[in-house]
């Protein structure tokens, strides 16, 4: 009888797989997350949409980048 595949695995390789699988669903939730004022805008169809994602792109690093682009997308429109 042949022995199940997982036998002749190196040791580590599942744990090693399974990192990489966490470590990518981590970054990708945590880039979603990143881009949530951008998301919250577009969703919301504002008009400086493109504004809020540029505010986001390039000081959503900081946390203050950030929360001024949630703020801003989150902020009524006003019409004049």
């Amino acid at each position: 009888m042949a022995s199940p595949f997982w036998e002749g695995l190196k040791p580590g390789y599942v744990k090693g797989k399974t990192m990489r699988l966490f470590f990518a669903v981590l970054i990708t939730l945590l880039s979603l997350f990143y881009f949530l004022p951008f998301a919250i805008a577009f969703h919301k169809k504002r008009a400086n949409t493109g504004a809020i994602f540029a505010l986001n792109l390039f000081l959503g690093w900081s946390l203050i980048g950030w929360v001024v682009a949630l703020v801003w997308s989150l902020k009524e429109e006003s019409v004049v």
